[in-house]
């Protein structure tokens, strides 16, 4: 964890497990770490641009599988990496997910298409006899 602003690095203080303190001003905040469950929160006191940056290997654009909260535009960047930005936000959440996910997520929606396809065969078949 980073707050930085004009002058460096700026001195913050934890207040519980999920919650910093620093001086009133400007600042960036930089939190670099695992994230459990693929989901990321934040509540801000008041409204802030706030990007999220998720690297190359994760997102959030599939339909079913990642979601960003209200007022987040997500730009996938040259390098791989997916940005989440959002001009003005007093909440952020973003669900990312990896490939193997997306690709567990393919296969087991393959399979219960070709599943639905071929129980409502017979019942096709028979309706068009009848």
């Amino acid at each position: 964890m980073e707050v930085s602003g004009e002058n460096g690095t700026i001195p913050y203080t934890w207040q519980g497990r999920d919650r910093i303190a620093f001086p009133a001003g400007n600042y960036t905040v930089h939190y670099r770490g695992s994230i459990a469950n693929n989901q990321f929160q934040a509540t801000l006191d008041e409204p802030y641009a706030v990007t999220v940056l998720l690297p190359p290997g994760l997102d959030v654009r599939h339909l079913f599988l990642g979601w960003v909260s209200s007022g987040g535009s997500v730009t996938a960047e040259e390098d791989g990496s997916v940005s989440v930005y959002w001009e003005r936000a007093s909440y952020v959440e973003v669900r990312f997910y990896g490939p193997l996910r997306e690709t567990l997520f393919n296969a087991f929606g393959s399979l219960w298409l070709v599943a639905c396809f071929i129980l409502l065969l017979p019942y096709l078949l028979g309706r068009g006899r009848g």
